[in-house]
């Protein structure tokens, strides 16, 4: 293949890996926000709100750490802060109960991503050689198989993700069948 068009293969296929690193960090950050919810439910708008700015400018290692402790940590004791009791309160939680192993097996894979991330944009970026052939090939090895195990990641957090929001609708879905039939 001549060096331009490795060259534009190279650069669709780093654009592809930063583009998906991103994706997952936003499935990380929506995980993380919409995995422990409390306040009186009229606030829970600005709830979510001061929670999703709270998480955006995080370091995705930071999002790592943060997805494992709440989603796959041990619960913390389901009090709730003291409130007067004539103001209404709303509590939702998300966490996997799972085995010790499972917990270290995906909080180590998630911290590979951040590692492949951080050694993609801060090692091999910088300073890398677009006018060899030799070098580009390399490359596009290497970010091929670095976005297979990406993919992998991303469709597990995908999946926790999409659990979280099957859990939700049927809550609410319960919730509308209770306050409609409550009506009637």
């Amino acid at each position: 293949m001549e060096l331009e068009k490795l060259q534009n293969e190279l650069l669709r296929k780093i654009g592809r890996n930063v583009l998906n690193f991103q994706q997952l960090e936003a499935l990380l950050k929506a995980s993380i926000v919409r995995s422990q919810v409390q306040g009186d439910p009229r606030d829970l708008k600005s709830i979510l709100a001061q929670r999703e700015r709270s998480f955006s400018t995080q370091t995705m290692g930071n999002l790592v750490g943060e997805h494992v402790r709440l989603i796959y940590g041990e619960p913390k004791g389901t009090s709730t802060p003291s409130v007067p009791e004539d103001i209404p309160w709303i509590s939702y939680s998300f966490k996997f109960k799972t085995e010790e192993s499972f917990v270290v097996q995906r909080s180590s894979a998630l911290a590979k991503i951040v590692e492949e991330r951080n050694k993609l944009i801060h090692q091999l970026l910088p300073g890398f050689d677009y006018s060899s052939a030799e070098a580009c090939e390399t490359m596009i090895k290497f970010l091929d198989e670095q976005n297979a195990f990406l993919a992998s990641e991303y469709a597990y957090v995908k999946q926790v993700c999409e659990a979280m929001i099957d859990l939700g609708e049927e809550a609410i879905l319960e919730l509308r069948k209770q306050l409609l039939g409550k009506r009637e």
